[in-house]
């Protein structure tokens, strides 16, 4: 397995900071071209033609034939395009999508980068169901000058639909206390948060070549030193990577504060070596930077060919310059809650989880270690037991490319999930912890402030179920308990509520906290 497959199929779990982009996405960029390069009317009606053709193929739910247009200048980026045009296009096969340029072209070096809009309109549905809104999206997308005249595309990825922490290519995140960017040639793009797992999250790209930067921030319920964190990454990194050569940990810090390191920062870094990755490029190289400070964790992920990277030695070196702490005086357990507050609206107290943003209240059980936890929902909690036993309250936003949670996709979901974890309903189905409820369907939530009161029940908002699930690996025995999962569905927010309990009463705790589940 190389590189670009590995970051594209964990969905880039090791990318980090952006609440998303706005203003000019570049930096400074190179020295203005001379006006023989500048785009002419010819080159704008290549890639006039050129959308044209990436649209007729998106209709077709032709992937394959849409990438095989590009040659590729960072092959992961290529893979990550095409895993979401896959997730789109699988819908049907008569969807119908409009592509423009928003901005641009812009002439970096050799290549020109356009900000495009995509338009995708579903067919219409079977039946008296409602026609769906049209899906609209951004993407970046680069080509280079082609010897006939014309354009061949050479990058491409999705952008999210927010965009507010970049400017000119600097992210800057006052939550977190970092900025980083701001130099020429580097294209920043955010990540959605259930791309990344994680709460902020964006990519670096050196255009034009294979050389990428992910930034990602996590927080941990007990800190640990930055060699610690660096050390568990690379080696969950080399359990799906086998021929991956970990180098030893270094002491590193970003130049911006080597001289003077505030007190409280501390900093690793660890290189790994992928012979089998690009062996014309002299192998692979996965360089992992941890800076932990104020009870947050920086990470920067440069990785690229051997060849690219020492060959942009010098473009990469000012990109770690440009990173910063914006305070180096900060209490380090507030300094971690504000980045969980601002970013996934809630906070813990005592017991009690409450999320102001969506509107959301759990009490857990009284005497669990209550935490936060860092994803790719739009928040988690997890409580803990002193006997082992677990509670999670996870929130999942609309995925991409529905206007609104469905009775319908919640169900896909759940089954997915519990084939990956190797669940099933107990024998004789599903079980409901609310009214003797036995049968497993979906009901009205009592008292939904969402529903207008007389109205009937909307199977897009309002919704739950509760499902009694046991672990398929009887011989495991390190398999957990019985579980119980309860669903809350709204129309723009799926509640998870899952846990399991090793004695009655962590049952019972649990079930309290499930009926205390309340969305006003």
């Amino acid at each position: 397995m190389n590189l670009p497959r590995f970051v594209a199929r964990t969905g880039a779990r090791w990318l980090a900071v952006a609440c998303s982009l706005g203003g000019a996405e570049l930096a400074a960029q190179e020295q203005p071209s001379p006006d023989s390069m500048a785009p002419g009317a010819a080159v704008r009606a290549h890639i006039e033609q050129l959308l044209d053709e990436f649209d007729e193929l998106f209709a077709k739910a032709d992937v394959a034939g849409y990438l095989a247009k590009f040659e590729a200048d960072h092959e992961g980026a290529l893979a990550m395009f095409g895993e979401h045009l896959a997730h789109l296009s699988q819908c049907t096969k008569s969807t119908h999508r409009e592509s423009r340029v928003v901005t641009g072209p812009t002439t970096v070096g050799e290549r020109l980068l356009l900000r495009l809009r995509h338009v995708v309109h579903w067919p219409a549905p079977a039946g008296d169901g409602e026609p769906r809104e049209p899906f609209v999206e951004d993407s970046y997308l680069v080509v280079r000058r082609a010897d006939d005249g014309g354009v061949v595309p050479t990058f491409a990825i999705e952008m999210p639909a927010e965009t507010r922490c970049v400017r000119d290519g600097k992210f800057r995140c006052p939550p977190c206390n970092y900025e980083i960017g701001g130099v020429d040639g580097w294209l920043c793009v955010p990540l959605r948060r259930e791309r990344a797992l994680t709460f902020e999250s964006a990519t670096f790209y050196l255009l034009g070549t294979d050389v990428a930067c992910d930034l990602s921030v996590l927080v941990e319920a007990d800190p640990v030193p930055a060699k610690a964190a660096a050390q568990r990454m690379v080696h969950a990194f080399a359990k799906v990577e086998p021929g991956a050569e970990i180098a030893l940990p270094e002491q590193w810090l970003p130049p911006t504060h080597e001289a003077s390191p505030p007190a409280g920062l501390d900093g690793c870094r660890v290189e790994v070596r992928l012979p089998n990755d690009q062996p014309q490029r002299g192998g692979g190289r996965a360089i992992f930077h941890v800076l932990t400070f104020g009870g947050l964790q920086h990470l920067l992920l440069v990785r690229g060919s051997k060849q690219s990277l020492q060959q942009h030695a010098t473009k990469v070196d000012a990109l770690a310059s440009s990173y910063m702490l914006l305070e180096d005086d900060c209490d380090a357990a507030k300094l971690a809650l504000q980045a969980l507050r601002h970013h996934l609206g809630g906070v813990l107290d005592g017991a009690t989880y409450r999320n102001e943003r969506y509107d959301v209240v759990l009490r857990g059980p009284d005497g669990w270690r209550a935490e936060q936890r860092v994803g790719g929902a739009a928040f988690r909690v997890r409580w803990q037991a002193p006997d082992g036993s677990a509670l999670w309250l996870c929130a999942l936003r609309v995925p991409v490319g529905m206007s609104a949670w469905s009775t319908e996709a919640a169900d896909v979901l759940l089954r997915r999930m519990c084939e990956q974890k190797q669940l099933a309903p107990v024998d004789g189905g599903d079980a409901s912890q609310q009214d003797g409820e036995q049968d497993g369907a979906w009901r009205p939530v009592a008292g939904d402030a969402k529903q207008q009161p007389g109205a009937s029940p909307n199977p897009n908002g309002g919704m739950r179920k509760t499902v009694q699930l046991r672990h398929q690996a009887h011989d495991d025995p390190a398999a957990p308990p019985r579980r119980v999962l309860h669903v809350q569905l709204h129309h723009d927010l799926l509640l998870l509520v899952d846990g399991y309990g090793s004695s009655d009463d962590s049952r019972r705790a649990i079930e309290r906290a499930i009926e205390s589940l309340r969305r006003d």
